[in-house]
């Protein structure tokens, strides 16, 4: 994400941006959006699952301890066997998802 915000916050980033994929940003924010870690608190009461793939090549497993943390009444599942995100998630994960979302729905 660090690398993200410096290719759009950043002319020198805009610039390498275009030359590396051809791909042209517009102007840096105006107002940057809020941070995760800003924002996770405020989803309660509304459950929320948290899976980290404790492969993950993009985040560490710090980045979900940190949203966990931020937001206390999260379930936190880190997946041993998992990388980043939908990518290599597995059948068996999803009916696990599945599971929660459908236990999380009707209690």
């Amino acid at each position: 994400m660090r690398l993200i915000h410096w290719a759009v916050e950043t002319r020198v980033g805009r610039v390498a941006t275009r030359i590396a994929t051809r791909t042209r940003l517009g102007d840096q924010w105006v107002e940057l959006p809020e941070s995760p870690v800003e924002v996770v608190g405020r989803i309660a009461p509304t459950p929320l699952l948290i899976v980290h793939g404790e492969q993950d090549t993009f985040f560490p497993r710090r980045h979900a301890e940190v949203l966990a943390a931020a937001a206390p009444h999260a379930d936190l599942w880190v997946e041993a066997d998992m990388g980043h995100a939908e990518t290599s998630t597995s059948e068996a994960l999803i009916d696990r998802i599945d599971d929660w979302v459908r236990s999380a729905v009707i209690s």
